[in-house]
């Protein structure tokens, strides 16, 4: 499992360091794809402020060492914990991570990892459907070389419940 205390702490020190508001560094710290989007996304918004903040430097190359060890490991969860995430896509419990543009169509955010073609008019959803599949989640769980299942159900976005 990715350290997610030493990932938050030097995430705190990096956010203080760059005057990052709250809604920056708002993520889940066992994700380790979220952490890689946040650290590209803050190298290239405050890359001036970077190179001469020596304490931000280090932040950055501490989480992006976390990150390194993390991808040296091999997957770690169990066919039923992979089976466990399918069912609660299925139930909608879960919803797989992407974008909707304003026609509505949704665009999966790892669609390399399914067979599947562009959303469209008539299809939509083909997109959201190919991310609900046994196929995905397995595909997920072994490119960000998941160690657990809370780690793996933080790849999915929560669905909201509607009362």
């Amino acid at each position: 499992m990715i350290n997610s205390e030493l990932i938050s702490k030097a995430v705190s020190q990096l956010a203080i360091e760059l005057d990052l508001l709250e809604d920056e560094v708002d993520f889940t710290f066992s994700n380790p794809h979220a952490i890689k989007v946040f650290i590209e996304s803050i190298k290239l918004k405050c890359k001036e402020q970077i190179e001469t903040n020596q304490i931000a430097k280090q932040s950055i190359e501490e989480i992006e060492s976390i990150l390194e060890q993390h991808e040296e490991k091999t997957q770690n969860v169990t066919s039923e914990e992979l089976a466990l995430i399918y069912e609660k896509l299925k139930n909608r419990e879960l919803n797989p991570s992407g974008k909707f543009d304003k026609q509505g169509r949704f665009y999966l955010e790892d669609k390399e990892l399914v067979d599947v073609k562009e959303p469209s008019v008539k299809h939509p959803y083909s997109q959201m459907t190919a991310g609900r599949t046994a196929k995905f989640v397995k595909a997920i769980a072994a490119k960000y070389k998941v160690q657990n299942l809370e780690e793996l159900e933080s790849l999915f976005n929560k669905a909201n419940k509607k009362f």
